[in-house]
C-alpha cells in the first residue's frame, strides 16, 4: 500500500521524495512530464545564493546562508559535486559595503 503520492517532480517534489524515503516510507512521484525538473525547475538558475544581497540580518539573508549551507551537506550526502565558484563582488556605494567588513 502506498504511504505517500507526491504531485510533481521537480526540485520540491523530488526534495519532499528524498527526504520521505529516509523513514522507508512507500512513495510515488507524479508528473505530467517525461521527466523530472521539467517544468519551472528547468527553468532554474542552478545558483545558490551567499546571502549577500539582500539587507543584513532579514530573513531572507538567513535563509540564503542556511540553504548554501544545507546545499554542501546535500551534495556530499548525495555523492554530488558542487562546484564552488570564487567570485569577486564589488561594491559600488558606501551603503552597499556592509557586508565587506
Amino acid at each position: 500500500m502506498l504511504d505517500v503520492l507526491i504531485i510533481g517532480a521537480g526540485v520540491s517534489g523530488c526534495a519532499a521524495a528524498r527526504e520521505l524515503s529516509r523513514c522507508k516510507a512507500d512513495i510515488l512521484v507524479l508528473d505530467k512530464e517525461e521527466d523530472v525538473c521539467c517544468g519551472t525547475s528547468k527553468a532554474n538558475s542552478a545558483i545558490v545564493h551567499a546571502g549577500y544581497d539582500p539587507e543584513n540580518g532579514t530573513l531572507m539573508a538567513k535563509l540564503n546562508v542556511r540553504g548554501s549551507e544545507l546545499m554542501e551537506q546535500l551534495c556530499r550526502a548525495a555523492a554530488v559535486c558542487l562546484p564552488l565558484p570564487k567570485n569577486w563582488i564589488l561594491p559600488t556605494t558606501s551603503a552597499a559595503a556592509w557586508w565587506c567588513v
